[in-house]
């Protein structure tokens, strides 16, 4: 199964849950994507916390072959993408379903 994640929040907790995930369904020979939007795009700045290791949990994650998208592209552009050929996520920055 393909799993894709779009993380729009830098808010620790949030992120950690989600990396977990990623990790889990990786671990279950599932292929994942995480898409960075808006505050989610601020990934690299998160600070660890006693309680929510992110760095760690990305670190694992991209061991474990995830992929991890950041978004340039404007949404109206990324509709257009994805509807053009019914699929479920575009790459970014750019597209590569359709080349633009």
């Amino acid at each position: 199964m393909k799993l894709g994640i779009i993380l729009q929040t830098n808010k620790q907790e949030q992120v950690w849950n989600v990396f977990r995930l990623g990790i889990t369904a990786l671990k279950a020979n599932h292929q994942v994507e995480i898409f960075l939007l808006s505050e989610g795009s601020e990934l690299e700045s998160i600070p660890d916390t006693s309680s929510f290791d992110i760095s760690v949990k990305v670190k694992e994650f991209k061991e474990l072959k995830g992929d991890i998208y950041a978004s340039s592209m404007p949404v109206e552009r990324a509709s257009r993408c994805v509807a053009k050929k019914k699929a479920m996520f575009v790459l970014f920055p750019r597209c590569q379903i359709c080349s633009s």
